[in-house]
């Protein structure tokens, strides 16, 4: 899975919770591998972090927050 479907499939309303942690697992993996930290949030979040629902906007923020959790 690369980092955009993993980044679609956290977010989606349909996703259930088992895809949610097997998405932040690989978005996990390939922040810690292949991209930048600064990249991930500038181009690849940007459009849910600045998303008009703020459903959306939570979930993006919660994921930032559970990746500098997790990320050494």
């Amino acid at each position: 899975m690369d980092l955009d479907k993993s980044l679609s499939a956290y977010f989606s309303n349909e996703s259930s919770e088992e895809v949610r942690v097997q998405a932040l697992n690989v978005i996990l993996i390939l922040v810690k591998r292949e991209i930048n930290y600064a990249k991930l949030v500038s181009e690849h979040m940007k459009p849910f972090l600045t998303n008009h629902e703020s459903k959306v906007r939570v979930r993006g923020t919660l994921l930032l927050a559970e990746l500098l959790r997790r990320l050494p």
